[in-house]
């Protein structure tokens, strides 16, 4: 038998086993659905009305700022803004904001999810607070890093700037490379006529001394060929005028051998000829 205490104390275990046991369940699906929300881009939208009377084109302030602030669209916000509102990963982190530290190995380590993610994050936190962010409004966890609006507005401003920064270079970059490769062709293109130029002078020189050296051996092959023919002619000369001395001598050599074979009867002075070939 069961004391009224045990009697008493036995059901009171069982609501509060059953109990949380609900608490339990409820907090898994509470998690499944943060879950669900954080690994997706979610925008809150509330809708409010212009105007009471419906109007298009008609905006009425008052109207406004009374339905902001009576569905309590003010308070939500400004308790956001006071509250880490943006969270973000370790690793979704660093390599958003990995183009704000210093040296290429650590923003490098930061884009590739090294195993330190929490160093690099700590690195990226130093960096804003020593750009003028409050060390309270960057906070690192174990899994995540919590951010205030001023410090994800310093953070999204300075990020923006260095994107900023790289494509303004990247673009005089490409217009310098432009430039560069244009006034590249342009002194090649000089560059050969120049060459042209000066190949043309110097083919025209040397087809000139050319012409002039075969002008000189023309000159010389004419003159050879006249000395030649002089010579040509001197021989012949020569060989005419032994021809006929040659002749005289046999024609005197025969009246000599005639004279001497008949009985001189008379003595006939003898002429001689001179002929203008000897003169």
């Amino acid at each position: 038998m069961l004391s009224d205490d045990a009697r008493d104390a036995a059901p009171r275990r069982g609501r509060k086993l059953f109990g949380r046991t609900l608490i339990d369940i409820f907090q898994q699906e509470l998690n499944e659905l943060c879950s669900t929300l954080e690994a997706r881009d979610c925008r809150h939208i509330r809708c409010l009305r212009p105007n009471d009377e419906q109007k298009p084109l008609v905006f009425d302030d008052a109207s406004m700022l009374r339905q902001c602030r009576y569905s309590g669209l003010l308070e939500a916000t400004r308790i956001r803004r006071q509250g880490f509102a943006h969270r973000r990963s370790l690793a979704n982190f660093a390599a958003r904001y990995a183009s704000l530290l210093a040296s290429p190995e650590a923003r490098t380590e930061a884009r590739r999810h090294a195993k330190d993610l929490t160093a690099s994050c700590k690195a990226i936190s130093e960096v804003a607070t020593a750009g003028g962010v409050s060390a309270e409004d960057v906070r690192i966890g174990h899994s995540k890093v919590f951010m205030r609006e001023p410090a994800l507005a310093w953070l999204e401003g300075k990020r923006s700037a260095l994107a900023k920064m790289v494509l303004s270079s990247a673009l005089r970059g490409h217009v310098c490379r432009r430039r560069f490769l244009q006034l590249r062709r342009n002194i090649l293109r000089l560059q050969a006529m120049i060459r042209g130029s000066a190949a043309r002078r110097a083919a025209a020189s040397l087809r000139q001394r050319l012409a002039e050296e075969r002008a000189i051996q023309l000159a010389a092959q004419q003159e050879a060929a006249a000395q030649a023919r002089a010579l040509i002619r001197e021989d012949a000369a020569v060989q005419l005028q032994s021809f006929w001395r040659s002749r005289r001598a046999r024609g005197e050599c025969n009246a000599m051998r005639t004279a001497s074979s008949e009985p001189l009867q008379h003595e006939w002075p003898v002429r001689v000829e001179v002929s203008p070939l000897q003169e």
